[in-house]
C-alpha cells in the first residue's frame, strides 16, 4: 500500500471510529435503542431533505 493510501484509510477508519463512540454515547444518554435512534435518524434527516428540496413529504425525490 502506498503512503496516500495509507493515510486515507487512517482518515477513514479514524472517522468512522469517532462516528461509533459518539453514537455510542448519544443511545447512553437519551436512554433510546440503536435500531429506533436509526429510525429516528432517518426520519428527521428525510424531513431535512424534504426542506432543502422544497418537496412535498409525499414525494419520492427525498428519497434519492
Amino acid at each position: 500500500m502506498n503512503e496516500t493510501a495509507r493515510a486515507i484509510w487512517t482518515a477513514v477508519t479514524s472517522v468512522m471510529a469517532s462516528w461509533h463512540q459518539w453514537k455510542l454515547f448519544i443511545e447512553r444518554a437519551v436512554a433510546v435503542s440503536h435500531d429506533s435512534l436509526h429510525v429516528i435518524v432517518g426520519v428527521l434527516l428525510f424531513l431535512a431533505l424534504c426542506l432543502v428540496l422544497r418537496r412535498p413529504i409525499s414525494s419520492w425525490r427525498p428519497w434519492l
